[in-house]
This record gives C-alpha cells, sequence and structure tokens, in this order.
C-alpha cells in the first residue's frame, strides 16, 4: 500500500494508525535495513530515503487515560525511499 497527500473523510477515529508526512531526505541511521513503505525495496543503512512518523490514536478508556482524549500513542516509523 502506497501513501497518499490527501485523504477523504475523518481518519481520527479510535484506533485508526496515523502518518505525518516525511520531513526531510537523509541517510538511514538505523543499525539494521529497513523495508520502503511504498514500494517494498530494502533500504540499505546509510542510504538516502526519509522517515515517516506514524502515530495509533486512543481507542480503549486505559489508552485515552494514558495518553489523554486528543493524545496519541507513538508508532516505530516508517522509512520510504
Amino acid at each position: 500500500m502506497g501513501l497518499t497527500c490527501t485523504c477523504d473523510g475523518d481518519y481520527y477515529e479510535p484506533g485508526a494508525k496515523v502518518w505525518y508526512a516525511p520531513r526531510d531526505y537523509k541517510p538511514l541511521e538505523t543499525k539494521r535495513s529497513r523495508k520502503c513503505c511504498s514500494c517494498g525495496d530494502r533500504i540499505t543503512v546509510g542510504a538516502t530515503c526519509c522517515e515517516v512518523p506514524r502515530v495509533k490514536v486512543p481507542d480503549t478508556d486505559i489508552e485515552c487515560r494514558i495518553y489523554g482524549e486528543d493524545g496519541e500513542i507513538p508508532l516505530a516509523s516508517a522509512y520510504m525511499c
């Protein structure tokens, strides 16, 4: 599934996973290679890519108490070549 630049509808429903637009391209600084979230190719360490921050909207009462009603639960970032 590729990334799109626009969204139709309300994606901030409880339990929804949301991504933010990547900021800038820079070398991959992780310890291992990552898979591109758009095309699926492997990104080697040191290769130029961009980080896509992702969060989850709280969907249970416990998550709302921990992160707040409008809080965001951080998820692992995705990477795009």
